[in-house]
């Protein structure tokens, strides 16, 4: 099979060192743990370390949401650290390639494009391309589709081809998950007409036979959501609800059905 061209090899090369904010993220979520006491960080980890976690990351449904609940607007932080908790998780697995996007709200619009769909997709094709340093020569052509010349100058439609083009590409025979943290953001109105489309091409190939079990996507994300949580089924226990009860800061943990948080 013919792989990519010179020209090609060096347009991926100059994305890759685009700015893709997951270390700036991280860093700015890790100091979220201030926020828990400790019977709170216990709780936590009884949710990442036990049950629908790890069904999902060994033999569960490759599509996973975590809702958490909304009734607080201190939750909100509190998923993003759940979301590093998970990471931290994954990242124990060496053959395991983890992509993670905190949805741009840890960075300060004014002074990085780090927001909205656009935003998303360039991160996740940044942390692919990085995952693949050693392997970009030897990628196989691009299709006839994709228009790298576009994806360089920063058109959504061409970076999302791409993106799901290296997804393919890795996922054919090495483990990627893909962490996508307070997903409900992309509900705004600003962001929403861009973002779906994404998150519905995330979901899809989850589902394609050459990706099955290789490639795996995890949301999190509060309880008030309309599109995004319509994206997983209930019924294949592809959603997992952290609730607050009696004012405690996390309470329980709801397995079996987020019926009782909906809006």
């Amino acid at each position: 099979m013919p792989t990519i061209d010179h020209i090609t090899r060096q347009t991926l090369l100059r994305i890759r060192r685009q700015e893709d904010h997951r270390e700036t993220d991280l860093a700015v979520v890790a100091k979220k743990k201030k926020m828990f006491n400790d019977w709170g960080l216990d709780f936590l980890c009884s949710a990442i370390f036990r049950g629908p976690y790890l069904n999902w990351l060994w033999d569960g449904p490759p599509r996973f949401l975590i809702h958490w609940d909304s009734s607080a607007v201190k939750t909100i932080d509190g998923v993003s650290y759940l979301s590093v908790m998970c990471l931290d998780v994954l990242k124990a697995w060496k053959n395991y390639n983890t992509l993670v996007f905190f949805c741009g709200r840890h960075v300060d619009p004014l002074e990085h494009s780090g927001v909205g769909a656009h935003a998303m997709v360039t991160s996740l094709i940044v942390q692919l391309l990085k995952k693949m340093e050693y392997r970009i020569e030897f990628l196989p052509e691009l299709p006839p589709d994709i228009d790298i010349a576009g994806a360089e100058n920063g058109e959504l439609e061409a970076l999302i081809k791409l993106l799901f083009y290296l997804i393919r590409e890795l996922g054919r025979c090495n483990h990627i998950h893909i962490l996508i943290d307070g997903a409900t953001f992309f509900e705004q109105e600003a962001f929403k007409s861009d973002a779906l489309p994404v998150f519905q091409q995330l979901i899809r190939v989850t589902k394609e036979n050459t990706t099955t079990r290789y490639v795996q996507v995890l949301f999190t994300n509060t309880s008030k959501s309309t599109f995004i949580r319509d994206l997983f089924d209930e019924k294949e226990n592809e959603i997992l609800a952290v609730a607050k009860r009696s004012g405690a800061w996390l309470d329980v943990l709801e397995c079996d059905s987020v019926e009782s948080h909906s809006d």
